[in-house]
C-alpha cells in the first residue's frame, strides 16, 4: 500500500513527539565517568539534590569561611572612681592657756598676813625655768609691798630688791616672774616696817 509522503512526514512527527514524552518520563539520568584505565570501576553517578515541597530547588549550604571571626570591640572601661580623699584632719586645738604665765593669786590682808583662800601662806612651790605671774590683791586699806630675795634682803625694813612691786595701799598689782633654775635661798615677803615677821615665806620645788 503506498503512503502519501504527507502523511509519512506526519507520522514521523508523531512518534517523535512520543519518545520525548517516554524520555522525560525516565527519571534522572545517569551519567558515567570515565574508566581510571582499562578494567578499572566507574564512579558513582552524582545525584540531583532533591526539590522542596514548593517545587523550588533546596539551597546548597554555604562553604564555611576559614576568615576568622571578627572579634567584639573592647568595651571602654569606666574610669577609676577618684578615692575620696580621706576627709582632710582638723588641726588640733591649743589647749587652753597654753604658754601663758601660771599666775599665783595672793591677798595682802588687814591681819598683815599672804594669804590664798582665806589660808595663810608661807611657801610657794615653782618649778625652775617656768614663767609665773604673781597677782596681789591689798585689802588692808594700807600699803604693803611684795618682794623677792634673800633673807638678809628681805628683813631690812623698807628694803627693796631688783624683783618685787613696790608699796601699794589698795586693788591689784602683778609681778611677772620667770623662775631660775636655783631657787635655793630665795625668798618673798613685804617690807614695809613691822610686816616682814608674818608675811613672808620660802620658794619649794614642785614636785
Amino acid at each position: 500500500m503506498h503512503t502519501s509522503f504527507p502523511r509519512l512526514v506526519a507520522m514521523s512527527a508523531a512518534l517523535v513527539l512520543v519518545l520525548a514524552a517516554c524520555a522525560s518520563e525516565t527519571g534522572p539520568q545517569w551519567t558515567y565517568a570515565p574508566a581510571d584505565g582499562a578494567g578499572g570501576e566507574t564512579a558513582a553517578p552524582a545525584e540531583t539534590a532533591a526539590p522542596t515541597e514548593s517545587g523550588a530547588p533546596a539551597e546548597t549550604a554555604a562553604p564555611a569561611s576559614d576568615a576568622p571571626m571578627h572579634s567584639m570591640p573592647p568595651m571602654h572601661s569606666m574610669p577609676p572612681m577618684a578615692s575620696e580623699a580621706p576627709a582632710a584632719s582638723a588641726p588640733a586645738s591649743p589647749v587652753t592657756g597654753d604658754g601663758e604665765p601660771r599666775v599665783i593669786d595672793l591677798a595682802a590682808t588687814p591681819a598683815i598676813r599672804f594669804e590664798q583662800d582665806g589660808t595663810q601662806i608661807h611657801d610657794i612651790a615653782v618649778t625652775p625655768g617656768e614663767t609665773v605671774v604673781f597677782r596681789v590683791t591689798n585689802t588692808a586699806g594700807f600699803s604693803h609691798n611684795f618682794y623677792i630675795g634673800t633673807d638678809d634682803e628681805l628683813k631690812v625694813m623698807g628694803g627693796e630688791t631688783d624683783t618685787g612691786i613696790p608699796a601699794w595701799s589698795n586693788g591689784v598689782q602683778e609681778l611677772e616672774w620667770t623662775v631660775p633654775d636655783d631657787v635655793s635661798g630665795l625668798r618673798f615677803g613685804c617690807t614695809i616696817p613691822g610686816h616682814y615677821v608674818t608675811m613672808q615665806g620660802d620658794f619649794t620645788i614642785s614636785p
